[in-house]
């Protein structure tokens, strides 16, 4: 029995050997190779190809890396360097590089965003909105609407206009009343894509707030079941909401500028730090206020109550 397993083991171990894995795994480093220069490459390999390429293109590389050392080696101790021949191997490196289409413009390229719109602030706008988590799929869909019409009377006043200035009527009097609508909706288009940035950074601003966050998240969650077109209603509110966290806030910092801090203050008992008593119930009373929207919009989503809040108190 035991003969027969140092046999068994034997034949493992032989065939280990001689038959290794084909399975040809990537390396997990980003930096394989010995030499910089393979480095590179790989580094910039990795964020654009796909396994299959990258690991045809590991193996040339390492085919390379492995003669740039030996030429190091070889020409370790000489004073006069073979330079010829690591030019060569630079020059193979290169080609490799733009085999595979890693060349600055090429990774720019290929890990650009593909545009949405060819207006570059409608661009803009949009790549921030479509990763951000603050907006339901509804909400996107109705926002796209938007700006798929804003990009085509974008397209509409530069085609027009160019025709107009190619055909050299845009001073004539037929057209003083074209030209003048066309400033009239590029002036529009203008601001209305100055709203939907300003919109955008507002509900990003608005999330900052923990509390209006959760709702937002709360409102999201397919557990509660709400549609996209009820996920928009809960943001306006919390819109109404976030104006009495900033009401607030002003109130706030209003109270704190009226802090006692002469000597017959401190003798009757405040505190440096302490506010004025009577700025001090006008700040709880708008604690109350934010609390209610709270209960209101947090009954909304769940139908229920919220933990830790006591609706009679309010």
């Amino acid at each position: 029995m035991l003969k027969n397993i140092i046999i068994v083991a034997a034949i493992g171990i032989l065939a280990f050997y001689i038959f290794p894995s084909t399975k040809n795994e990537l390396p997990t480093s980003d930096k394989p190779f010995k030499t910089k220069n393979a480095n590179r490459v790989w580094v910039k390999a990795k964020e654009v190809l796909k396994d299959d390429s990258l690991k045809r293109l590991y193996k040339e590389l390492k085919t390379k890396d492995q003669e740039l050392i030996q030429w190091k080696k070889d020409n370790r101790d000489k004073e006069v360097k073979d330079t010829a021949i690591k030019e060569k191997l630079l020059a193979e490196i290169k080609s490799i590089k733009e085999k595979y289409n890693l060349t600055d413009d090429g990774v720019k390229k290929a890990t650009q965003e593909p545009l949405r719109f060819k207006d570059s602030r409608l661009q803009e706008i949009w790549s921030q909105v479509s990763k951000s988590p603050y907006y339901h799929s509804y909400e996107l869909d109705r926002m796209m609407e938007e700006m798929d019409d804003l990009q085509n009377k974008i397209d509409k006043v530069k085609r027009e206009t160019a025709d107009d200035n190619q055909d050299g009527k845009s001073q004539s009097k037929p057209y003083k009343k074209v030209n003048k609508e066309l400033k009239q909706l590029h002036d529009q288009v203008q601001e209305d894509i100055k709203v939907l940035d300003q919109k955008h950074k507002a509900t990003a601003n608005m999330m900052q707030n923990s509390q209006i966050l959760e709702l937002w998240n709360f409102a999201l969650d397919k557990k509660y079941g709400l549609t996209g077109e009820e996920c928009e209603n809960i943001k306006e509110d919390l819109r109404h909401m976030y104006a009495k966290v900033l009401k607030q806030s002003r109130f706030l910092a209003r109270a704190r500028s009226f802090r006692k801090f002469d000597v017959e203050a401190r003798e009757m008992g405040y505190e440096d730090d302490m506010m004025d008593p009577e700025m001090q119930d006008i700040v709880r009373g708008q604690q109350k206020v934010i609390q209610k929207w709270y209960l209101s919009i947090y009954r909304r989503i769940t139908g229920e109550n919220p933990p830790g809040i006591n609706p009679d108190l309010l």
